[in-house]
């Protein structure tokens, strides 16, 4: 569950940069394809991808080590936050009118 909270926060990184909701979610899809496509053909790199994450199941059963697990949580939580921090100052800049 926290590895699509942070890829939703990703999401909205990218809806608070796009001009209008197509876009954005354009480049959602985008993002989730380049980071599919490097998980499968690129291997060495999967663990620094998001989409790695998203079988959380799988990777819990998979006989993981106890170091692995918590470098993905890391690493996922690393999305989720940078997207945050990211998505609120760009959110305060905006100019809002109530």
């Amino acid at each position: 569950m926290i590895s699509y909270v942070s890829f939703g926060m990703v999401m909205m990184w990218f809806c608070l940069l796009m001009p209008n909701s197509s876009l954005a979610a354009l480049s959602g899809v985008g993002f989730l394809v380049v980071s599919l496509f490097m998980d499968q053909f690129f291997p060495e790199t999967s663990i620094y991808m998001i989409s790695n994450y998203f079988n959380t199941y799988k990777l819990l059963t998979s006989g993981m080590a106890m170091k692995e697990i918590v470098t993905g949580f890391g690493i996922i939580s690393l999305y989720g936050i940078f997207s945050f921090i990211i998505s609120a100052a760009i959110f305060k800049k905006k100019d809002l009118i109530f």
